[in-house]
């Protein structure tokens, strides 16, 4: 390999973005139990409603997370 083939590589795999390894999206924080049992849904569904939530009202997942688990903000359904 010349130096400039392993440049090359080396860049792609710098700007490449991480991937989380699969245990990591098996813990659904707190505030998801929270939502899902308000709204009596699913774990899944609760998160994808915290996340539309999150985009719908231009906020940080995590702060709207904190902010259900405190108890100061509800998720409402889509």
């Amino acid at each position: 390999m010349s130096i400039g083939t392993a440049r090359i590589a080396h860049l792609r795999r710098a700007t490449r973005i991480p991937r989380s390894p699969p245990h990591v999206h098996a813990h659904r924080p707190p505030a998801a139990h929270r939502a899902a049992a308000g709204l009596g849904t699913d774990m899944a569904e609760a998160f994808t409603l915290m996340r539309a939530q999150a985009r719908r009202t231009n906020q940080q997942l995590a702060d709207l997370s904190q902010a259900v688990v405190d108890g100061t903000t509800r998720i409402s359904p889509a």
